[in-house]
């Protein structure tokens, strides 16, 4: 009798374990199969009670010798069964778990890209705002020199409407500088003072750029995109400012970032021309060699599609060979 209490009591621990380590699964069955689990575990009782009435309890004594001798190895054999499948559902519940774990981590990573990328797109849009701030708030007095090499005050430019004055300003000035006339510290003051006067603008504007270029979390087609808005932002006589501020800097950051992105893609020939035949005419030389030396400073890349730009740049590339 103590055989088969040991057995059933080894039994019930091992299975325990075993339907505790199953978890939701184990009680499913359970809650399906109840009815049939007590009615087994009843007639296996009345079974064990009518066996041991019936029996005296030298003959129980010498049968449980006997069934402890062929159950023992049965048992140890469930036994080492029964944790065999402990250790495979622990294992499986261990994997679904990293599985859970893994998936989590992906979300929390997925989640802080948004807030990065939200934090970046906040701040591109307040410097943009702080830019366009710059733009329709320069307020610029103009000096132009007249035919007799006197700066005279043309009128006072407010906003956008600033730059056309701005790139007359900036020829003119130049041209004298270059033809070293009589008030050439004259012309050099009035050349710095405006290009002083809009540097904000231009620093703010390459910050701009430096900020979209130097964000990992985004793609170079993102940034290319975040640059585009920037670049529909311009007017034609800004574009023409910017190109006179860029041509004569030799591996200038600011111009790899302009040719990187394109700036220059809506850039009109016909106003470039416009400003180099005036500063060729103004400073005696030939207006093709002034257009390679301004136009060939920068690469193709500097003006994107534009189609016009494209084929006026190879020309002058092939003419300089």
């Amino acid at each position: 009798m103590a055989y088969l209490i040991a057995i059933a009591s080894t039994l019930f621990y091992l299975s325990t374990i075993y339907l505790i380590k199953k978890g939701e699964l184990m009680k499913e069955f359970f809650k399906e199969n109840r009815e049939i689990l007590i009615s087994l575990t009843t007639i296996f009782i009345i079974l064990l009670s009518i066996f041991a009435t019936i029996y005296s309890q030298q003959d129980l004594g010498t049968f449980g010798d006997f069934f402890g001798g062929i159950l023992n190895p049965l048992v140890g054999l469930a036994g080492v069964v029964l944790l065999f499948l402990t250790w495979q559902t622990t294992r499986e519940e261990l994997k679904e778990t990293q599985k859970e774990f893994k998936q989590s981590n992906d979300i929390f990573e997925a989640q802080k890209r948004e807030m990065q990328l939200q934090t970046f797109d906040n701040k591109f849009f307040q410097m943009l705002g702080f830019f366009n701030d710059i733009r329709n708030n320069l307020e610029i007095e103009l000096s132009l020199p007249d035919k007799d090499d006197e700066l005279i005050t043309l009128r006072e430019n407010k906003g956008v409407s600033s730059f056309k004055g701005i790139n007359l300003s900036i020829i003119l000035n130049e041209a004298k500088i270059h033809l070293k006339t009589v008030d050439l510290k004259l012309h050099i003051s009035e050349y710095y003072r405006v290009f002083f006067l809009i540097s904000n603008y231009f620093l703010t504007l390459y910050q701009i750029l430096k900020f979209i270029d130097k964000e990992s979390l985004i793609e170079f087609e993102q940034q290319k995109s975040y640059s585009n808005i920037i670049r529909s932002q311009f007017s034609e006589e800004e574009l023409i400012t910017i190109l006179f501020n860029l041509y004569r800097l030799e591996g200038s950051s600011h111009k790899e970032l302009i040719e990187k992105y394109s700036i220059f893609e809506h850039i009109e020939k016909s106003r470039i021309e416009v400003y180099i035949h005036l500063l060729s005419e103004t400073l005696g030389l030939d207006e093709i060699e002034l257009q390679k030396e301004i136009i060939l400073k920068f690469k193709i890349s500097a003006f994107g599609d534009n189609q016009k730009m494209i084929k006026w740049y190879k020309e002058l590339k092939k003419e300089s060979h």
